[in-house]
Order: C-alpha cells, then sequence, then structure tokens
C-alpha cells in the first residue's frame, strides 16, 4: 500500500491521515540527496534521505486564519522529545534550510537562523484555510487501522 513519490518519499507509510516531516535539506545539488520542487514556487530544493522529526514529535497544532485573503497558516507545537530534536537540528544547521514536508510535498524550506528552543513552528499561509484546517487537524490524527480480512 505505501506506493513511492518520486525520489523515495513513501507517503502511505505514516500512521497519521497526514505525514509531516522536517528534513535536512541545501540548495545545491549533491549526490543522493532528493530533488524537491518548493510548493507554489519554482524553487528547487534537494532533501536528505531521512525525516530528524515527524508526527511523533508534535504536541498540538493550531491554525491561524489569515482572514484578508482566506489562507491558513500552522503553528505546529512540539512536544519534549521533538523539542529537544528541533533544537539540536537548528543548533546544527544554522544558515541552512529545514525542509517542511506535508504528505509528501514540500510547503516550505526556511533558513535556520537561530536555534529554536520553545518547539513552534510556524508553517506560512500556503494554504486556504480549508486546507490549513484539513492539515492541523489530520497531522494529530492517527488512521484507523486497516481490518485485515
Amino acid at each position: 500500500s505505501g506506493h513511492e513519490d518520486e525520489g523515495g518519499i513513501t507517503q502511505n507509510e505514516s500512521e497519521y491521515l497526514i505525514p509531516i516531516e522536517f528534513r535536512k535539506a541545501q540548495y545545491e545539488y549533491k549526490k543522493g540527496l532528493i530533488k524537491k520542487q518548493i510548493l507554489n514556487t519554482n524553487t528547487i530544493i534537494y532533501l536528505y534521505n531521512n525525516a530528524e522529526l515527524s508526527n511523533n514529535d508534535i504536541a498540538n497544532t493550531i491554525i491561524v486564519e489569515d482572514a484578508t485573503n482566506n489562507k491558513g497558516g500552522i503553528e505546529i507545537l512540539l512536544n519534549k522529545k521533538g523539542k529537544k530534536a528541533f533544537a539540536k537540528l537548528t543548533k546544527e544547521n544554522i544558515g541552512k534550510p529545514i525542509a517542511v514536508l506535508i504528505e509528501g510535498k514540500v510547503v516550505c524550506a526556511p533558513i535556520v537562523k537561530d536555534v529554536i528552543y520553545d518547539g513552534i513552528i510556524k508553517i506560512p499561509d500556503v494554504f486556504t484555510f480549508e486546507e490549513a484546517s484539513r492539515i492541523g487537524y489530520g497531522i494529530k490524527k492517527k488512521k484507523k487501522p486497516q481490518k485485515t480480512p
């Protein structure tokens, strides 16, 4: 059931409705990295193979409505384990991008400016409010187990 997206990102392995991943990335080509385009842009980015954080590292999500354009941002609040991992990740990658993948798509890849200790990650409003709501809900919601015949 887990079909491969281009570049070996498996969609259906996640136990959550909406898989989210944070990966180390860079803008320069490097052999062995996965080439992706950032959503709604022409920007190409190269992802490392392993996710550094995923759904299990998230305590909660908050949808932030931008009423002026019916867009929605997503604020991600990491749990204790996630905060620790994200602080380490940001500390080791200052000046480099961290790619945020939602359902296998790179939605943004902010450049790390500082170590982030508070475990709050803001995903900009690249979504409609409805999409943002669906995603925010699905990131925390586990799939129903498949019934085996």
